[in-house]
């Protein structure tokens, strides 16, 4: 499973690369005291909407790291300034419990989105702003190695202080099932970041 997720991101780097040029690039860097994170992404246009795919990995100190590809479509058609999202996540999670469980998990999860903008009416800052949240999980079909369930979820507020650039403060839930050895434990994290996107 390793290698088909290794397999997987280098050809999603590898299309992501050879796009550059279509300046269609959204890179994103959070990061508080415990907690690192870092996500690649490439847009692509449609009549329908916009493609996304995106390559992200996170480390938060001893307790758990985390590889993740995801692909899906954006669209605002049911509601102007919104945009809405469906698609696929692959997760690879490796996580630790008082130095005595050692586990790792792999999961092809279903994903929802939305982001809006705030009406300039009601926004009180000089700046755009908007918000989202997003959900993502497996049930155990879809979850192997040690893993049992696997799902996270994330709101954010991004503050748009250029053009092309945005300030984020991004709350995120993560559970995680695991039996081992005849051992089933969970991961469950609550966390908030800062961190910003630009576009290229």
């Amino acid at each position: 499973m390793k290698q088909i997720i290794s397999a997987i991101v280098v050809f999603v780097f590898v299309f992501i690369a050879s796009n550059v040029w279509a300046m269609n690039i959204e890179t994103f860097l959070y990061a508080n005291n415990s907690t690192v994170d870092a996500r690649i992404a490439y847009l692509e246009k449609m009549d329908y909407g916009s493609m996304v795919a995106g390559v992200e990995g996170t480390y938060k100190s001893d307790d758990y790291k985390l590889l993740s590809i995801d692909a899906g479509v954006k669209s605002d058609d049911f509601l102007p300034g919104s945009r809405y999202k469906i698609g696929f996540k692959g997760v690879y999670a490796d996580a630790e419990k008082n130095d005595n469980f050692d586990s790792q998990l792999a999961s092809v999860c279903f994903l929802f989105g939305i982001e809006h903008d705030l009406s300039d009416k009601i926004n009180p800052l000089n700046i755009p702003v908007s918000f989202g949240g997003e959900i993502s999980g497996s049930p155990e079909p879809l979850t192997w190695d040690d893993g049992e369930t696997f799902f996270d979820a994330r709101a954010n507020v991004n503050f748009h202080v250029m053009g092309n650039a945005a300030v984020i403060v991004e709350y995120r839930y993560l559970r995680a099932d695991f039996e081992k050895d005849g051992h089933d434990w969970d991961e469950e994290d609550h966390n908030l970041l800062f961190g910003y996107k630009i576009k290229f």
